[in-house]
């Protein structure tokens, strides 16, 4: 007998006198059908006998000794089969039975030992059946496939031919349904058992109803899909469980705290490119980009920014999962990963950006999947990590390209690995074209450009202006121009500085250790020195290159997002301290406990002690960075902006952290689209050369080059007839030669038409005071505890105090009046006490008064703030000299000469400004 073909059936007597007549037909090889059946009333039944001879018929009943249920009847076909070859087919007439012949063919000549019949391949189709269960078969398949090149295209498909005695030696564990399929195939596969393919047309039931119970089944087809994981990831089922259920958690604490709106510094840029299948800035970040979307379209009600949150919550909570596998895989000890990984997952600059929306998030999962597989491929040798990893090293370029910086890390690990191999070119070849393939999410860039969006950066449709854009080349990579080496010292003190801020101090203390021992007798110094030179890379070298002179606030909260990725690695060498700590207490203890059973306990208890890390970080952080509904001003700031401005007006933004909110509530949330919102003057130049397009509506064609910032606008709001407005202006320009270029109104400045010009100042504070009261109070906003470490946040106060500070100078500068100047710069501080442009303006407005002590007092404030403030530096010295204080004079036009020398590309040549 060569072929057994069993049949599980359950009430098909509409389908198995077709079916059995399909078998006589086009099985020529000789053939038993093994029918197995549960119900003694089955009308199948009575068909077969009826119109078919039983010769080579078997007719099985399950019985409660064989058990029921579709996996039953299997194993009771198999138990009674006397054919050489074995293949499972469904009476459902899905199976192409005309391919058992060639199934069979293959077996015996080629010597395979099983044969799959497969509808995902190329030259097979699946016509029919409900679409969820299309979808997942296809995804586990391709990815079965593709991920770990088992070589079929099709595991789930039951249609499948085997070599008798290899499937009775395959014990068939599964009791619910198909899964048994993806079984069989993983049990052949660890026996070494060759598989082949061939495609296949499957056609879902004509005639009765499926006997498939999707979600009952599911479970069981999860558990031995995520098999294969354990298969081909060296690491057991407990261990990818407990990384399952770690996810899980974090990813919980992570929803709970998620932030329910647009965040400060790019969250508006690149939720507003994804509300419109746009191109957000430099480098375009397409892979994040296409994510958003999908994640945009998810079906319940919530905003875009929560939509898309969701998406770093779920790569964080990832990351955190892939850490612990890690460091189980150097230390094979649950404990160590334990501890690391809920320490990454709650130290404050990873837990921040897993609830905000930005690349950050993405940016960490590729940094430990990319480590993960370098790893893996290190210790197994095998080349499926090693084409794993080219892949992922390619998508991981089109999110976020400082991973570059990790790149020697992961060739330390893998270059003696593929030195030693011996298919070299031949890995070398496939792995250079998996890489290319991993880039292809860049082909998005082009394909939204073409369609005109309104968020376009560098409308990248040529092949210059896409180059423009993925390479930075208007962005940059560091810092602008040459420094001094005082502001690369002064920008490595802050970032150790916040190290040292975050870390606890036995976390502190334990990497310190740990180092130390890692450089002395490390237990895997390859291992050990990739870890070392990623946090290098990614932290004081990068932070040195970069180096800015500036001390903005906002500006450590842009680079904070750069601090995660290095301390994401310095705590990838806690496992190293702590092991110290275990070695030792091993030593001490052996000698004074003998049993080793107490011994062994005593040890997991003083490591569990390292437990306290995330116990602190968690107490620590869980206050600030419950965002939710807590954190909205951003959001409100836009609305409120937006909701203040006449009717198609024109608004130029000069602070990305002003601009990108405003873009989202307009394109995400649908507030005030009439209001043409556009990029500051030195953008606005890049547009006229070509080089960058926001909008279809353009106004750039009004602004010639060559003009101060002031001359441009100005001519843009007398060719336009729309009212001009600006944010963050030069308030000491508003009024020239007497007369109004630009004067406040509420949080912004407006461009004076000719009724302006000559507006009295009554009129103008009684229209100023009424749009001021319609703006909210801040601190009700964002909560000063908030403010003092959400650093993305910082200036939103300083916006609204703004409103305040343009009133006072206008004051000045357009009436005169400085005794009610000074009355609004003090409104404007105590709305916002760090804004030092407000302290300038109470300076001069004491200056006037010739109130020298106070005007000093608040010079000295200002420059306090902010010490790049060079007219608050100027002024102070006019004040020093009016006071007679002959060293502070010195001593100040000695920093003048130093200031030049150092922040010579940073200043204007003229220091100083015209007091009015």
């Amino acid at each position: 007998m060569n072929i057994t073909i069993i049949v599980p059936v359950y009430h098909e007597e509409g389908n198995i006198r077709k079916l059995l007549a399909q078998i006589s037909t086009h099985v020529k090889n000789s053939h038993e059908i093994v029918i197995v059946y549960e119900d003694p009333d089955d009308p199948t039944i009575p068909v077969i006998k009826k119109h078919f001879s039983l010769r080579n018929i078997l007719l099985l009943k399950s019985t409660r000794k064989t058990g029921k249920g579709l996996t039953s009847a299997i194993k009771n076909g198999i138990s009674h089969a006397r054919g050489k070859t074995i293949v499972f087919v469904m009476a459902d007439l899905s199976d192409n039975i005309e391919q058992i012949d060639t199934m069979y063919d293959l077996i015996t000549v080629d010597k395979y030992d099983i044969v799959c019949a497969s509808r995902y391949m190329k030259g097979g189709k699946r016509i029919g059946g409900p679409y969820l269960k299309t979808l997942l078969s296809k995804t586990a398949g391709l990815s079965l496939f593709y991920l770990f090149q088992v070589p079929t295209h099709d595991a789930t498909n039951s249609f499948k031919m085997y070599r008798a005695n290899l499937l009775k030696q395959l014990s068939i564990e599964s009791t619910g349904g198909f899964e048994f399929s993806l079984e069989l195939i993983l049990k052949a596969l660890r026996r070494k058992s060759t598989v082949t393919e061939i495609p296949t047309l499957w056609r879902d039931r004509e005639s009765g109803s499926s006997n498939f119970r999707f979600f009952t089944w599911l479970p069981q087809y999860i558990s031995w899909y995520l098999r294969f994981f354990q298969f081909y990831i060296p690491l057991s089922r407990t261990i990818i469980l407990s990384a399952i259920l770690l996810a899980l958690f974090v990813f919980s604490v992570y929803l709970f705290f998620l932030s329910k709106s647009v965040f400060g510094g790019d969250s508006g840029d690149l939720l507003s490119a994804i509300a419109v299948n746009g191109v957000p800035h430099p480098s375009g970040y397409p892979l994040y980009t296409m994510i958003g979307i999908l994640l945009g379209v998810l079906p319940f009600s919530a905003s875009l920014a929560w939509k898309v949150g969701l998406g770093s919550a779920f790569f964080s909570a990832i990351t955190v999962s892939i850490v612990y596998m890690i460091v189980f895989r150097i230390w094979r000890n649950r404990l160590y990963a334990l501890i690391t990984a809920l320490s990454l997952a709650l130290i404050f600059p990873y837990w921040l950006y897993a609830e905000v929306t930005e690349v950050i998030a993405l940016h960490h999962f590729f940094l430990a999947l990319l480590f993960f597989l370098a790893l893996l491929y290190r210790q197994t040798k095998e080349r499926t990590y090693l084409y794993l990893l080219a892949v992922a090293t390619g998508i991981s370029l089109t999110n976020n390209q400082t991973i570059l910086l990790f790149f020697p890390s992961i060739l330390l690990l893998v270059a003696p690995t593929f030195v030693r191999s011996k298919y070299k070119v031949r890995s070398m070849l496939s792995s250079l074209f998996l890489l290319i393939v991993g880039l292809l999410p860049y082909l998005y860039i082009p394909i939204a450009a073409s369609f005109k969006p309104p968020i376009n950066w560098n409308n990248p449709v040529t092949l210059q202006n896409f180059l423009n854009l993925i390479l930075r080349r208007d962005y940059g990579w560091g810092a602008v121009t040459v420094v001094d080496w005082k502001i690369r010292q002064f920008v490595l003190e802050n970032y150790f500085s916040y190290v040292h801020a975050e870390l606890p101090l036995i976390a502190a203390l334990s990497i310190i250790t740990g180092v130390i021992s890692g450089i002395i007798r490390g237990k895997d110094k390859v291992v050990f020195a990739a870890l070392l030179m990623a946090f290098f890379l990614l932290g004081p070298f990068f932070f040195w290159y970069g180096a800015s002179p500036t001390y903005e606030v906002f500006s450590d909260g842009s680079r904070e997002k750069f601090y995660a990725s290095s301390i994401f690695f310095l705590v990838l060498l806690l496992p190293y301290g702590i092991d110290v700590v275990h070695t030792l207490t091993k030593n001490l203890l052996s000698r004074v406990v003998m049993d080793k059973t107490r011994l062994y306990y005593y040890q997991m208890i003083i490591v569990a002690f390292f437990l306290l890390i995330p116990l602190l970080l968690f107490s620590k952080n869980s206050k600030l960075l419950r965002l939710g509904d807590s954190v909205r001003i951003p959001e409100v700031y836009a609305r409120e902006l937006l909701t203040s401005l006449p009717k198609n007006s024109i608004l130029i933004a000069k602070h990305d952290n002003s601009l990108f909110p405003l873009w989202y509530m307009q394109y995400a949330e649908s507030v005030r689209k009439d209001v043409f919102v556009v990029l500051p003057p030195e953008i606005v130049r890049l547009a006229d050369s070509g080089r960058l397009s926001m909008t279809p509506r353009t106004i750039t064609t009004a602004l010639p080059s060559g003009n101060t910032d002031d001359t441009r606008l100005n001519r843009v709001a007398l060719q336009l007839n729309a009212p001009v407005f600006i944010s963050q202006g030069d308030y000491h320009g508003m009024v020239r030669k007497n007369t109004v270029i630009f004067y406040p109104y509420g949080i912004v400045l407006k461009y004076a038409g000719e009724k302006e010009q000559t507006m009295s100042e009554e009129t103008f504070l009684k229209n100023q005071k009424t749009l001021l009261v319609s703006f909210s109070q801040p601190h009700t906003l964002l909560p000063p505890e908030k403010r003092e470490r959400l650093w993305l946040l910082h200036n939103f106060p300083t916006f609204y105090s703004r409103g305040y500070e343009y009133t006072g100078y206008f004051l000045m500068y357009a009436y005169h009046d400085f005794v009610l100047a000074q009355q609004y710069f003090q409104k404007a501080i105590e709305v916002d006490p760090e804004n030092h442009e407000a302290y300038e303006g109470l300076g001069i407005a004491y200056f006037k008064q010739k109130q020298m002590q106070k005007a000093s007092e608040a010079f000295l404030r200002a420059v306090d703030i902010e010490p790049l403030n060079t007219n608050a530096y100027y002024l102070l010295y006019k004040t020093q000299v009016s006071l007679g204080k002959k060293e502070s004079v010195k001593g100040l036009e000695a920093f003048f000469r130093r200031y030049h020398e150092i922040y010579k590309n940073f200043v204007y040549e003229n220091t100083s400004v015209k007091l009015p």
